[in-house]
């Protein structure tokens, strides 16, 4: 997988995550913005790293110097991952464009999908793909001990700050997703393609 490597202010890494991606400046940023949120997991998929800055604003000789902070960003994340944010996200991405960027990085079968955020497949694409090695199981779920994981998700199995989702219910998204190609079964598991 080819990797975007991109350093610079907040605008400058949104600006290369829209080129790259082939998305609008709005939806780049709330990638990056879902990226800063989530940099702090120890299970990610990629590299983030925010720097201050400090610089004094131009003020006449014999007066106060203003001192601001501007952070400057550092990331290395995989293609795949941003279009994956992407999807998880609800960013459009024309099919087109997505599809043929998706195949210029080697990358065969069904690469555009809507997931069913209602249904729980947003939750569960989610939780297995920030999983160390992108490989879930029924019990997905079970390390978050009844509370809901993405409460921001309009999801049917979320009751407030608890989820009603059962390893039965878990185990059919799963068997959806691998019928359309996102995950593939080996025994128990579910390894995302």
């Amino acid at each position: 997988m080819q990797q975007i490597e991109l350093n610079g202010s907040y605008e400058i890494v949104c600006n290369g995550i829209e080129k790259i991606v082939g998305i609008n400046s709005k939806s780049a940023q709330k990638i990056l913005d879902y990226l800063i949120e989530n940099k702090d997991k120890p299970d990610k998929d990629y590299e983030l790293e925010c720097f201050s800055s400090r610089y004094y604003s131009n003020l006449p000789p014999g007066s106060l110097a203003l001192m601001t902070s501007k952070y400057n960003y550092y990331i290395n994340i995989k293609k795949t991952t941003v279009i994956i944010i992407a999807l998880i996200l609800d960013i459009t991405i024309t099919k087109g464009a997505s599809s043929a960027l998706i195949n210029m990085h080697g990358i065969s079968g069904p690469c555009v999908v809507k997931l069913n955020e209602r249904n729980g497949e947003k939750c569960i694409v989610k939780e297995t793909v920030f999983s160390k090695n992108r490989i879930g199981s029924v019990d997905v779920l079970q390390k978050f001990k009844g509370e809901c994981c993405n409460c921001d998700m309009d999801c049917k199995y979320n009751k407030g700050d608890q989820c009603g989702c059962t390893k039965e219910d878990v185990r059919e998204i799963y068997n959806n997703l691998t019928h359309i190609g996102l995950f593939k079964k080996a025994g128990e598991y579910f390894v995302y393609q």
